[in-house]
C-alpha cells in the first residue's frame, strides 16, 4: 500500500477511525474507573558511616557507605520492616500484605535512600513514606549489631539517618483518566487500521484501472462512463452517445495504434457482468 492510498483509505473510512477510536477512549476510561483510589508519597534518609580523621577514611568510609545502601535498599519491601510500620502505625492489617506497597530506590553516588510508599488516603501514604525510613534504619541498626558480645554498648558505625520527610500528595497517581484516554485511543486507532487494512487485503473486488491491469496482466485502453444515453434502445440514425461519446472515439483511436505492424484483426467483446449481453 502507497501513501497515497493510505491516505485516501484514510479521508473514505474516517468515520470509522473516528468510531473505533471513541470506543477505545470509553473501554479503557470504564475499566479504570473500578481501579482503587491511591496516593504515592515519598521520603528519604542517608547512610552514613561513622566519623573520618583522614582522606584515607573518609574514602573507606564513602566505600562502605555505599555497599551498605545497595543492601538497606532492599530491606524495605521485607515483612520485618513492615511489622515496624504496623507496630509503630497501629495499623490492623498484615504486614506481609503492607509490604508490597513500599518501594525504594538508591543513589550510590551520595549513598541516598529514597521511598515510596501508597496509600488509600494522602495522610496514609505520607505515614507510611516516613515511618518506612525510621523502620529500615532501626532495622538496619538490629543487623549491623547481631553477632556482637553482651554488654558491648559501642554504637554501630553504619547509620541510616532520615533526610527529608513526606510530603501530602496533591492527587492521586491512579486512576489515571489522561493516561487511559491516551492509551484507548491509540489502542483504537491501530485497531481500526488494522482492521482496514485487513479488508483491504481480503477484498478481490475490481475499483480501479490498477486493479484491472494486476489482475489481467494489460493495459486498459479505454474507459467507457455509465450514463443514461447509452440505455436507450433508439439512439437515432447516428446513435447519440451522449457524454460517452469522446470515451469511444479514444477508445477507436487506441484500438487503431494497438498495434501499428501487426494490428488485430478481430476483436472479441465479452461482459463484464452475467446478463450484460456480448
Amino acid at each position: 500500500m502507497t501513501f497515497a492510498e493510505f491516505v485516501r483509505m484514510t479521508r473514505a473510512y474516517a468515520w470509522f477511525l473516528i468510531l473505533i477510536t471513541a470506543l477505545g477512549v470509553g473501554v479503557m476510561v470504564a475499566k479504570t474507573s473500578r481501579e482503587p483510589v491511591l496516593y504515592s508519597a515519598g521520603s528519604s534518609g542517608i547512610v552514613k558511616v561513622g566519623f573520618s580523621s583522614s582522606a584515607g577514611e573518609e574514602i573507606s568510609n564513602q566505600s562502605l557507605a555505599s555497599d551498605k545502601a545497595a543492601l538497606y535498599v532492599v530491606l524495605v519491601g521485607t515483612t520485618p520492616v513492615a511489622e515496624r510500620v504496623v507496630e509503630k502505625l497501629g495499623l490492623d492489617i498484615d504486614p506481609s500484605a503492607i509490604a508490597g506497597r513500599f518501594s525504594a530506590s538508591v543513589d550510590t553516588d551520595v549513598n541516598l535512600l529514597t521511598v515510596q510508599a501508597i496509600g488509600t488516603t494522602p495522610e496514609e501514604a505520607r505515614d507510611l513514606a516516613n515511618t518506612v525510613v525510621e523502620a529500615v534504619a532501626e532495622e538496619a541498626e538490629e543487623i549491623e549489631n547481631t553477632g556482637r558480645p553482651a554488654g558491648d554498648k559501642r554504637e554501630s558505625l553504619v547509620h541510616v539517618v532520615p533526610l527529608e520527610q513526606a510530603q501530602l500528595p496533591g492527587a492521586p497517581f491512579t486512576p489515571d483518566y489522561r493516561k487511559a484516554a491516551m492509551t484507548g485511543a491509540g489502542a483504537g486507532l491501530v485497531l481500526a487500521y488494522l482492521l482496514l487494512i485487513a479488508r483491504r487485503m481480503l477484498d478481490r473486488r475490481i475499483r480501479s484501472v490498477k486493479d484491472v491491469e494486476a489482475a489481467t496482466g494489460s493495459s486498459v485502453i479505454g474507459i467507457i462512463p455509465k450514463v443514461d444515453s447509452l440505455a436507450r434502445s433508439h439512439r437515432g440514425v447516428r446513435g447519440d452517445l451522449g457524454q460517452a461519446a469522446e470515451a469511444f472515439r479514444q477508445l477507436r483511436t487506441n484500438l487503431r495504434f494497438l498495434d501499428v505492424d501487426n494490428a488485430p484483426r478481430r476483436i472479441v467483446i465479452t461482459s463484464a457482468l452475467a446478463g450484460d449481453g456480448k
